[in-house]
């Protein structure tokens, strides 16, 4: 069984380093299963997610939780939606008073 964990592991690890996979003529991707947990904070984080968005400032999901962005120079790491708000007020966007 720890050789079929193993394997695994190493056709996961492949998978997700690769851009798409073709089988048969079609081409495949491969993403990590989240947990509901982790799709309902990603839910509840949107709204907030849209004003980044807005400003098009990039950012980019970090396993299993985190959001990270860069603006002016400095990186910011949030680990919930009050983290995100904290920082959005904090931050000199146009608009924050």
């Amino acid at each position: 069984m720890d050789r079929i964990h193993r394997s695994l592991e190493q056709l996961m690890e492949a998978a997700l380093n690769k851009d798409s996979l073709m089988f048969q003529g079609h081409r495949y991707q491969v993403f990590q299963d989240l947990s509901q947990l982790t799709l309902t904070k990603r839910k509840a984080m949107k709204p907030h997610l849209l004003i980044l968005q807005h400003h098009r400032i990039a950012y980019r999901w970090s396993f299993p939780f985190a959001i990270h962005f860069s603006h002016k120079g400095t990186s910011y790491t949030c680990k919930s939606a009050e983290d995100l708000i904290t920082i959005l007020q904090d931050i000199p966007l146009p608009g924050n008073t």
